[in-house]
């Protein structure tokens, strides 16, 4: 089992966009934007959601170019318009793996749990 855990830690969007461009980066902004994604293999799990409203949006809309979905590592997911590398972005969600938890004890100290650093 995989029990890494991530925090998107930025939603980034970009201004020029159709209405299209705008319904995906108001729902990323409600859904994604500083939570904490966890269970089995949260970074496809959290990619496939991703794809799911790109292709519902392109359906929905479909005299719009088509949205790209392209991962990068796990670190970064990125949205564009049209087939190629002449695209305009739409939407890039930043990514950070968490490597443990620092809880507040009532002696006023930290402690860490989890991660291996």
């Amino acid at each position: 089992m995989n029990d890494k855990r991530y925090f998107i830690d930025s939603v980034q969007t970009f201004s020029g966009t159709n209405n299209k461009g705008r319904q995906l980066q108001s729902w990323a902004e409600k859904k994604l934007k500083h939570r904490i994604v966890g269970g089995i293999d949260p970074f496809k799990t959290l990619l496939q959601d991703i794809i799911d409203r790109v292709e519902a949006l392109d359906k929905e809309y479909p005299r719009t170019k088509p949205f790209r979905v392209t991962a990068y590592k796990t670190e970064q997911i990125g949205v564009t318009t049209g087939n190629g590398l002449g695209g305009n972005i739409v939407l890039r969600v930043c990514i950070t793996e968490i490597r443990g938890t620092l809880t507040a004890m009532s002696d006023g100290r930290l402690h860490k749990t989890g991660g291996n650093e």
